[in-house]
């Protein structure tokens, strides 16, 4: 209206300082040393959007090992991204690293950027096996009890000293028991092998029934189960 104009600029562009052109604002905050990122302003038409260039990509690796998650978008790179991990907010960093793969890094991510979301990708453990064993006992569970079962497998070689129990957790209820027990091998454990051998290190007390854990918490139901690969562990999404 009257000669005047107006600039919208898109996909990390913005209005140079003479309002006649779209400028390259990283271009610009690379050229500012020392000095933060300028404010961006954007406007986005119907229909418009910023892209996720970068998927991630799902990771199978060893336990204790270095991990990382990448993910990029248009536009520059000081624009937040924020991972999620199993729905959850988990970090707000472009590449995502774990530098020692822990238990509880096991579960599907996501990145996000606004409205826009990656796909959803596993992180899974190789070598790591968890079984969920429900125990019967002659008596009513105690925490005393419970901290003994702990203690008496926690740490412990088993199958011919080739798999180790790393972790236990228990819970109880009445004269019942029930341990999920995570083991780390170099080679697939045999269901029958395992179970058996858990007879022989407890023979005074009833295992009713041991089974693959699929991630869930004892105390939750999962509406969406997933089942994951002998040599792997992880949650749900």
């Amino acid at each position: 209206t009257n000669g005047s104009y107006v600039c919208n600029c898109y996909l990390g562009y913005k209005i140079s300082a003479n309002n006649k052109t779209c400028v390259d604002s990283c271009a610009e905050y690379n050229e500012a040393s020392n000095n933060m990122a300028p404010s961006i302003t954007v406007v986005i038409k119907s229909g418009e959007s910023w892209n996720i260039t970068m998927q991630p990509e799902s990771v199978s690796a060893s336990l204790n090992s270095h991990v990382t998650l990448l993910c990029q978008r248009t536009g520059c790179s000081s624009t937040q991204i924020t991972w999620y991990k199993d729905n959850f907010v988990f970090s707000n960093v472009p590449s995502l690293v774990i530098p020692a793969l822990a238990l509880s890094n096991r579960g599907f991510y996501v990145c996000k950027s606004g409205n826009m979301s990656s796909k959803a990708v596993r992180l899974s453990i190789k070598g790591v096996y968890q079984y969920i064993v429900h125990f019967q006992l002659n008596t009513l569970a105690t925490s005393d009890i419970a901290n003994k079962f702990d203690m008496y497998l926690a740490g412990r070689l088993v199958l011919n000293k080739s798999a180790n129990i790393i972790l236990v957790n228990i819970s109880y209820s009445g004269s019942s028991l029930d341990a999920i027990i995570t083991l780390a091998a170099n080679y697939s454990i045999s269901y029958e092998n395992f179970y058996n051998e858990l007879k022989a290190l407890l023979p005074e007390v009833n295992i009713t029934s041991i089974e693959r854990f699929d991630g869930c918490p004892l105390t939750n139901s999962c509406a969406n189960k997933y089942v994951w690969p002998e040599s792997e562990i992880g949650t749900v999404y």
